[in-house]
């Protein structure tokens, strides 16, 4: 993953809500998949590393899964069907399971995206930056502006 997109998923994390939230880690876990496609491709030494990485994202989606309510005993079903897929993918050095993995997600992705904009609640971190982004100051220069810089930011204790 480049410095700019972490800097993006950073910046879309704290402005989001809980559906915002999973899109996003779905969208990060598909940069991981692909980082691990291309070091099979390549014959890198990425591999482990991106599964690792991969692993992690699908671990945080397990643990937000609301079991009480249908979707979510089948949406943890998905992911353990998911990491079991990373592990062959792994073991065997194969594509076809990280692209099972990738298929699936992608589906999943745009369900996500379609029903998060009916998600009226506010951003999850509640104490975090505001950020305002917008044409200033250039004719094609975009800057960025950052509010509430003082000293309340952070974990309270």
């Amino acid at each position: 993953m480049t410095h700019e997109q972490k800097q993006d998923f950073t910046l879309r994390i704290t402005q989001a809500n809980e559906t915002q939230l999973v899109v996003i880690l779905y969208e990060i876990l598909a940069v991981y998949l692909q980082e691990a496609l291309d070091a099979l491709e390549d014959e890198s030494e990425g591999l482990e590393q991106a599964v690792r990485k991969s692993r992690s994202c699908i671990n945080e989606l397990i643990a937000s899964v609301d079991l009480r309510y249908s979707p979510g005993v089948e949406l943890n079903k998905i992911y353990f069907f998911w990491l079991r897929q990373l592990a062959q993918g792994l073991r065997k050095k194969e594509k076809a399971p990280f692209l099972r993995v990738q298929n699936c997600l992608v589906k999943l992705h745009k369900a996500y995206s379609e029903i998060a904009p009916q998600n009226k609640k506010g951003p999850v971190m509640s104490n975090s930056q505001t950020v305002y982004t917008g044409m200033v100051y250039g004719r094609d220069s975009l800057s960025q502006s950052l509010t509430d810089t003082g000293s309340g930011r952070g974990f309270r204790v």
